[in-house]
């Protein structure tokens, strides 16, 4: 039997990545037409979550599922 774990965004929050909703309008940001009226700040923001991202350490639900090689997929719901 394979098994995944279908998780929420809280599962990356614990380990200090904000959830698209702690962001703002976020999601409004990462879209084409935002891209190509506002390059500079669609790369800002880019490179902001990418240094949040490479700061994160993997938290006890990480480390749990990973002990049983337990691939995680993780949802922002609307």
């Amino acid at each position: 039997m394979n098994l995944v774990a279908l998780t929420g965004a809280g599962i990356s929050k614990a380990s200090g990545i904000p959830t698209f909703n702690e962001m703002g309008n976020l999601r409004e940001k990462l879209s084409r037409s935002f891209f190509q009226n506002n390059p500079e700040e669609f790369y800002k923001i880019l490179i902001e979550m990418k240094e949040k991202i490479e700061r994160a350490e993997p938290n006890p639900a990480h480390i749990a599922l990973a002990k049983y090689n337990v691939p995680i997929v993780t949802w922002n719901q609307l």
